[in-house]
C-alpha cells in the first residue's frame, strides 16, 4: 500500500474511468492523482478499493459527490442503482414509470437524500414541452411535472458527452446550445443561452468539438473548445439578463502544442501504430472535466488523458486508453475529488507523466467483480 501525500485539506484529486467491454461486463477504475505542481507533473496511483467490475454493462448517467447514478437497459426498459463509491455501497430504484429514454438525467444528493431527475420532451403541434419525471429518496417513489418551458432550437442534436452538474439546489445540462437548470425545491426549469452558442452562424469555426460545467468557489463554470482553443466562462450568483457570462481564460491549440510537443506528438505517433492515416487535429482535444483540488482541467484526447494546471499552465499525461475495437468500446471519464480519512491507495504507483509506465485502460489484474449489478 502507498500513503498519498494530501494536497489541499485531505482532499485526494482523482479521475473514475468507466470503460465498456465487449464481452458484455464494465469496469470502473479509480486514479488517485498526486499532483506536484510544476516538480515532475502528476504521479498516478490505482486505488483498487474504490475500482470494481460488473458482469453487466452499466452506464454512469451522473455523479453528484462520491455518488453514481447508474443505468442498466434490457430490451426497451432502463433501470437505475445509487452507488455510493467509497462505501462501496449500491441501491437499486424502483422502476421508473415513465418508459420511453430521457433526454437528459442528473441527480442531486445533499449528503443524506438522493434526488434523481428524469428529462423528457413531449411534442404537442408547435412545440416541445419539457417533461420532468423524479425519484425522491426520501418518499421512495417517482413523481411526474411539466415545468412549462420549450425546448429550444438544436435540443436533440448529439450530446459531446458533457456530464450534469448540481449546484446550489440545481441539476444544470448543455441542452442543443443552452444552459437547462432544475430547480430541486421547487422543480423549476429555466434556459440560459450558452456563451458560445451560434444559432444563426453553422460553420466550422462556430463549432464545439467539446464541452462541460464545474464548480469552482461556488460559482458554475462552462468550458468548450473549437479549432481555436479551449475556452472557460463563469456565470456569476446573479447575472445580468443581457449578458450573464463572464469570460475567464483562453487557451489557444497553438500554444498547447508548441508548448508540449512531446505530449502531443507522441500520442500521435501512438495512434499511427493503430491507424495509419491519423493526424492530430483541434477536433480531438475535447475537455471533459476539472479538479477544484489541483485547479487542472481534464481533456481527453485519442487514446490518452491529459491534465492542464491553470494555475502553473503546465501539461501532463494521466493515463492513457485502449482505442482498438477488438478488445473493447466506450471509455469515458469522472473527475471525482474526494475525501478519504485512511489516507492509503491500495495498489502500487504505476507512474504517470513520463516518469514510469503509465496507467493503461483497462486493466487487466482488476478482479474483483459484482460491486453493482
Amino acid at each position: 500500500m502507498v500513503r498519498l501525500p494530501w494536497s489541499n485539506n485531505g482532499v485526494q484529486p482523482g479521475l473514475l474511468c468507466h470503460y465498456l467491454l465487449q464481452n458484455g461486463s464494465s469496469q470502473c477504475v479509480m486514479l488517485d492523482i498526486v499532483n506536484h505542481h510544476g516538480f515532475g507533473g502528476n504521479e498516478v496511483f490505482v486505488n483498487q478499493l474504490y475500482s470494481f467490475c460488473t458482469n453487466v454493462n452499466i452506464h454512469i448517467c451522473a455523479r453528484c459527490d462520491h455518488v453514481l447514478l447508474l443505468a442498466t437497459f434490457a430490451g426497451n426498459s432502463v433501470g437505475y442503482h445509487l452507488y455510493d463509491v467509497l462505501e462501496r455501497n449500491c441501491v437499486p430504484l424502483p422502476p421508473p414509470e415513465v418508459t420511453k429514454h430521457s433526454i437528459r438525467t442528473g441527480l442531486a444528493f445533499d449528503g443524506q437524500h438522493s434526488l434523481v431527475v428524469r428529462v423528457f420532451g413531449v411534442e404537442t403541434k408547435e412545440v416541445v414541452e419539457v417533461e420532468v419525471e423524479v425519484f425522491s429518496s426520501g418518499t421512495g417513489a417517482w413523481s411526474r411535472c411539466w415545468p412549462g418551458i420549450h425546448l429550444p432550437r438544436g435540443w436533440d442534436l448529439p450530446k459531446l458527452g458533457s456530464a450534469p452538474l448540481y449546484l446550489d439546489g440545481a441539476i444544470h445540462w448543455e441542452m442543443g446550445g443552452y444552459l437547462l437548470s432544475y430547480h430541486v425545491d421547487d422543480g423549476r426549469c429555466q434556459l440560459i443561452e450558452l456563451p458560445d452558442y451560434s444559432p444563426n452562424d453553422w460553420s466550422c469555426h462556430t463549432m464545439t468539438f467539446g464541452q462541460c460545467l464545474w464548480e469552482s468557489k461556488g460559482i458554475l463554470h462552462y468550458c468548450s473548445s473549437n479549432l481555436e482553443g479551449i475556452h472557460i466562462w463563469a456565470l456569476p450568483n446573479d447575472p445580468p439578463a443581457s449578458s450573464p457570462w463572464k469570460s475567464v481564460r483562453s487557451i489557444q491549440h497553438v500554444m498547447l502544442v508548441s508548448s508540449n510537443p512531446e505530449i502531443f506528438f507522441g500520442i500521435e505517433r501512438q495512434q499511427n501504430m493503430l491507424n495509419h492515416c491519423f493526424s492530430l487535429q483541434p477536433c480531438h482535444i475535447s475537455p471533459f472535466g476539472y479538479s477544484p483540488t489541483t485547479d487542472a482541467i481534464y481533456l481527453r484526447l485519442p487514446g490518452a488523458i491529459i491534465s492542464y494546471d491553470l494555475s502553473a499552465s503546465i501539461l501532463d499525461v494521466v493515463c492513457t486508453f485502449d482505442t482498438t475495437s477488438g478488445q473493447s468500446f466506450g471509455c469515458c471519464i469522472f473527475p471525482l475529488d474526494y475525501r478519504n480519512p485512511g489516507g492509503v491507495s491500495t495498489m502500487g504507483r504505476y507512474g504517470g507523466g513520463g516518469k514510469e509506465q503509465t496507467v493503461h485502460l483497462p486493466l487487466p489484474d482488476l478482479v474483483e467483480k459484482d460491486s453493482c449489478k
